[in-house]
């Protein structure tokens, strides 16, 4: 690919042969020295500052609001306007993200670019973010939520072994020193910080006309290879402070080479007056300020900004055993005195400490679209003498010093889901074959934090006004292989859960219900793979009957079973009339097809309640839908022998895979669950679930300390070389009915043939001496096969999947 640079990357490129340089300064798709890739969703704070001529990267920038961006003032000081890419881990991507051009740029007034003092501006944008898993703010460091003193206390990352202050620096700037090209993708890298003096020591040392001053003002960080570079000035220096992510630096400077070199940032901490004058407000409170979180996102202002879905907290998970893992599941039923457990996370975000005696309370209801407080929660709501809610238990917190986070634990076990079997319904489906989902629901109580609007009824109301209450209406869809079809034949009821809809303020009313994608979801909508089945309970269907089966994208299914199929997402069952407090029951079900599925692990689904005259959310459920994943491991036998051998072992699946063994050249080694190693070779396992359709894959560096002569000469007579992909291209690969076929410009395709794994011809397509061509792939079972392209110029090979 040609690369053009505008006026401002020439200049840039210049800046680079300077022994001091400013990282924001760099050519177009870069990244940190010594990181590794990380995704989006690890940074989602961070965001690319792009030309706004030609759309170039040229700095880094952190999220502080859906309106403001915080970064170095040398990226911005001299331009007018910018674009920012949010919500994106390849930057050069512009169809991935958010891209939103700036409407003002506020440098701080006392920056000094001769000696980079105050280096740092903000940018208000144009038009709101929309806040997601890969996009989202973050706190930035001030005396509310972070000492001086912190940042030399604090502790290493959780699950990092190193044992120095550890903080995770991310950018897409330069891989190494004077690199010509770089990876696009986002990187990120865990290094050390040290001191002012030390970092000033280190580069004179290094070079005695290294005098530039690091000042009490920056924050250094260093560790040999590690650092960052030209490209990631204006980026965040992100630490965890007792489960809490603060963003305590920006890029700034270093001296070359960088990866020898400390890296200089701007402590933000000292800056919290600025940055509120220009944005208009604070992110902390006064005093004391206990919440918990409705989103990832949620900052905790009141009323809260975290969207409509207030049902979905994160920091509210359930384990079926005590292990501290921070994954929803959903609770199992114990006879033998064995519990689940509930966790919650909880931040303070005033600058006072908390008292010590503020108590939490939580509560289970069944799971609901249309929940009120405390009808729902109490135990004054029952079918058939059996509850439909009550209290879980109640913990005194501890003292929660400001910018620190505490994870609350209670046991529980609930219901005996036997009690529910067939209550308001005769359909065996409700609450029988997934009786186990509850929503729950937390409280933050006491005098050094009451609640700041009064509770009434309109849960929604309460949880959005008042930061210190939040809910959990999720469900955790795990499917296993028996519950996929093979061309559609069925295999038993969809897999999903039941959920209440109807009244819930005793008023009653006309609702509809909408299924669609989880309002911050942006991946395939499930219904491309997967048949969403709705069942009413009978009640229900003749309400819909009686109002003439009003909907939006809803296929009845089967009149009989009372069952529609989601067309495509959102959908809708419109006009349903409840009277005061009547409450009815759907099963919304996931049957996913074989031949249908993507490369996509998990989708996250929604139904919501609403009012059918003016669209008002009354409630809502999460489906959190999880695809069985083939898990690998590898292991190896008779080690340090020449008998060794690599051994595959997969779980999580159905047990009939197919394996795809290569080497770093990308040349196939084996399709077979073992190979015969080479020392000091990096393998690259795929393997392919053959009922689901579902792959993954893992690499394995052997080393041993025997040479492997032998099977050295054993390998190059079974290894089939693949083609560097630049020489022509096989898609799409997976690939279904058709396989298309580019080779070079100057070449024409004479014949095609396709290989078994052991290299038998299974087919021969006379080419049409063009550069492109498609061929049928009827027949061919799923599995993974060799293409052979024979031109006029070369023979060319590669491997391909069926699904």
């Amino acid at each position: 690919m040609k690369t053009v640079f505008s006026n401002r990357q020439l200049l840039v490129l210049l800046w680079m042969l300077l022994p001091g340089v400013i990282f924001g300064q760099s050519p177009p798709t870069t990244s940190i020295i010594g990181g590794t890739q990380i995704d989006i969703t690890q940074a989602p704070y961070q965001v690319s500052i792009e030309d706004a001529a030609d759309g170039s990267h040229f700095c880094g920038g952190v999220i502080l609001s859906d309106r403001w961006i915080l970064t170095a003032a040398h990226c911005v000081s001299n331009v007018t306007s910018v674009i920012i890419h949010a919500g994106s881990t390849d930057q050069t991507d512009n169809n991935v993200g958010q891209r939103i051009t700036s409407s003002n740029i506020v440098i701080h007034p006392n920056y000094n670019a001769m000696i980079y003092g105050y280096d740092l501006a903000l940018i208000e944008l144009s038009q709101p973010l929309v806040f997601n898993h890969q996009v989202s703010p973050i706190e930035y460091a001030n005396p509310c939520n972070i000492t001086i003193s912190d940042i030399s206390d604090l502790g290493p990352t959780p699950g990092s072994s190193s044992p120095t202050p550890i903080a995770f620096l991310t950018g897409w700037g330069l891989a190494c020193n004077f690199c010509s090209t770089a990876a696009t993708h986002l990187q990120g890298v865990e290094i050390p910080w040290i001191s002012p003096a030390q970092a000033m020591a280190i580069n004179l040392n290094h070079n005695p006309t290294y005098t530039r001053v690091v000042s009490s003002l920056n924050l250094a960080f260093y560790d040999p290879g590690k650092s960052a570079s030209n490209g990631d000035s204006g980026g965040p220096a992100v630490i965890n402070k007792n489960g809490n992510l603060i963003n305590v630096g920006i890029t700034s400077w270093g001296y070359s080479p960088e990866h020898l070199l400390p890296s200089i940032y701007v402590s933000v901490y000292f800056y919290k007056t600025w940055i509120e004058q220009v944005m208009g407000y604070a992110i902390n409170s006064t005093g004391t300020d206990l919440y918990t979180r409705d989103k990832p996102w949620d900052m905790g202002f009141e009323p809260g900004n975290a969207g409509q879905a207030l049902w979905e907290s994160e920091s509210i998970w359930i384990r079926n055993q005590q292990d501290g893992i921070e994954e929803h599941q959903n609770p199992e039923y114990y006879t033998q005195g064995n519990s689940n457990y509930v966790y919650v996370k909880i931040r303070n975000r005033g600058c006072t400490a908390s008292q010590g005696n503020e108590v939490l309370d939580v509560y289970w209801a069944k799971a609901s679209t249309a929940l009120a407080w405390p009808s729902h929660w109490n135990g004054s709501l029952s079918v058939a003498g059996n509850s439909l809610g009550d209290l879980v238990g109640q913990v005194t917190l501890p003292v929660i010093p400001p910018g620190e986070a505490h994870i609350a634990v209670i046991p529980w076990n609930p219901p005996n889901p036997a009690n529910f079997v067939g209550l308001a319904t005769g359909n065996p489906l409700f609450w029988a074959d997934e009786p186990h989902h509850f929503c729950l629901l937390t409280r933050i109580t006491g005098a050094s934090d009451p609640m700041t609007t009064p509770e009434t009824s309109d849960l929604w109301q309460n949880i959005n006004n008042n930061n210190n209450i939040s809910l959990k209406n999720v469900t955790v869809v795990d499917l296993n292989p028996a519950d996929f079809e093979e061309n559609i034949t069925p295999k038993g009821p969809a897999k999903g859960a039941t959920v209440l809809v109807g009244d819930a303020w005793g008023k009653g009313g006309t609702y509809d219900l909408v299924f669609q994608n989880a309002n911050d979801y942006q991946e395939n909508d499930i219904t491309r793979e997967a048949e969403v089945i709705v069942t009413l309970d009978d009640k229900l269907w003749d309400k819909w009957k009686e109002g003439g089966f009003v909907n939006t994208n809803l296929e009845i299914l089967n009149e009989e079973k009372k069952q529609v199929k989601v067309i495509k997402a959102p959908a809708a069952l419109k006009k349903l009339h409840f009277s005061a407090n009547e409450r009815r029951l759907i099963h919304t079900g996931f049957k996913f097809i074989a031949d249908k599925i993507s490369s996509k692990r998990q989708f996250a689904f929604q139904v919501l309640q609403k009012n059918s005259v003016n669209q008002q959310v009354i409630g809502g459920e999460k489906f959190t839908v999880k695809l069985p994943i083939p898990q690998i491991r590898v292991g190896v036998s008779q080690p340090n022998t020449f008998e060794e051998r690599l051994i595959a072992e997969v779980t999580n699946g159905s047990g009939d895979y197919q394996y795809q063994w290569t080497t770093a050249d990308n040349s196939l080694e084996s399709t077979t669950s073992s190979i015969t190693p080479c020392n000091d070779q990096v393998y690259t396992l795929k393997v392919l679930d053959l009922v689901t359709n579902l792959s993954s894959s893992t690499q394995f560096h052997f080393k041993a300390s025997n040479t492997c002569k032998a099977q050295k000469s054993y390998s190059k007579k079974s290894r089939i070389s693949n083609t560097d992909f630049s020489q022509f291209k096989v898609f799409p690969n997976p690939a279904q009915d058709f396989l298309d076929i580019q080779v070079n410009l100057n070449d024409e395709i004479v014949k095609i043939k396709v290989l078994g794994t052991q290299g038998q011809v299974l087919q021969t397509v006379v080419g049409k001496q063009q550069a492109r061509q498609r061929i049928s792939l009827n027949g061919f079972a799923k599995g993974f096969y060799i293409l052979e392209v024979i031109t006029d110029k070369n023979s060319l090979r590669q491997t391909f999947l069926v699904r």
